[in-house]
């Protein structure tokens, strides 16, 4: 959505006294090539943890927060490793940019130690209702040998989480609990909003687009190939005389030999990125910056895709066109 609809969303829940992580940079002006999205989130009581009034979001919610703002976790970053008994996680969260650029977050760590968890529950004791009485007693040493198997089996997923949850929590530049967000006499049912912004791919700008179904197609060109060598049709603008290629009599064709590997035939990305080469040097000044860097990219790239050079051929050619350049296969 444009700046001017992510400002008219944000106006229609005012009056619900939103909780708003909508990022100040996210609704700057933008590259052509991206947009900004901005989602509410309206969340329960139940969806979070109430300790001593401090409403701290759950898992499961925390999953909701990080979808609703892009979040996604870099898993070449993501361990989890055992020191003595305690599990400890470690992951990283990443979201795009303004620019357009994946931003790493800092490593978050969470120790999941089953011995201090057991050692905790043993100092509180072993919760038990009598005549609709909570009371309390001391674990027998059976019931904490089966406590600590319980604890041992889930401690890497517990550290795993916990990371996860800690890298969220600061990526969206949230606080681990919110005091007050509920009066303890509010029910389960009662929810607040939240607000968050997210930078994605402009899918209506005509250059993305492009790429996106050139990159879909891929799998299919690549079992069948593509429309390179089948005939064109001719564009009913075009008005040029058909060109006689018979040779002139008298005039002799030398044979061709199908064993005749001393010329090759030119390499079809070499003349891709020729071209694209010389698009960049004519008319640098008349493609977008990011349009320009990404043509840069492929050209310096061994291993470009042909779909992504005609993509993008395609894509300059055509906003040089609407821009005035006539190129010389125009009539």
């Amino acid at each position: 959505m444009t700046r001017e609809a992510a400002l008219k969303f944000i106006d229609q829940y005012k009056s619900k006294n939103p909780l708003s992580f909508i990022k100040p940079s996210h609704l700057d002006e933008l590259s052509p090539l991206l947009e900004v999205q901005i989602e509410a989130v309206e969340v329960r009581k139940d969806e979070f943890h109430n300790l001593a009034g401090s409403y701290s979001p759950k898992k499961e919610t925390l999953d909701k927060f990080a979808s609703a703002a892009g979040i996604s976790f870099n898993t070449l970053g993501e361990t989890t490793r055992k020191e003595g008994s305690a599990y400890i996680g470690t992951t990283q969260a990443m979201v795009m940019g303004p620019d357009g650029k994946m931003q790493l977050g800092a490593p978050c760590e969470y120790e999941f130690d089953p011995d201090v968890r057991l050692e905790e529950l043993r100092l509180a004791g072993k919760t038990e209702w009598v005549n609709r009485e909570k009371t309390s007693r001391e674990y027998t040493e059976r019931e904490l040998a089966q406590e600590k198997v319980q604890l041992m089996k889930v401690g890497r997923q517990r550290a795993n989480t916990g990371a996860r949850n800690r890298a969220t929590l600061m990526m969206l530049g949230m606080q681990t609990g919110f005091k007050g967000l509920f009066d303890k006499n509010d029910p389960d049912s009662s929810s607040k909003v939240f607000l968050f912004s997210r930078i994605i791919v402009n899918a209506k700008n005509e250059m993305v687009a492009k790429a996106m179904l050139a990159n879909i197609s891929g799998n299919t060109m690549a079992l069948y190939g593509g429309n390179m060598g089948q005939p064109q049709l001719a564009s009913p603008d075009d008005h040029r005389e058909p060109i006689n290629v018979t040779p002139a009599v008298g005039v002799s064709v030398p044979p061709k030999y199908e064993d005749d590997d001393d010329v090759l035939p030119p390499d079809p990305k070499t003349l891709k990125k020729a071209a694209l080469q010389d698009l960049i040097m004519k008319y640098s000044d008349k493609i977008h910056p990011e349009g320009l860097n990404y043509a840069k990219t492929l050209v310096e790239q061994k291993d470009c895709q042909e779909v992504d050079l005609d993509a993008c051929l395609n894509g300059i050619k055509n906003v040089l066109v609407k821009r005035g350049v006539r190129f010389g296969d125009q009539s």
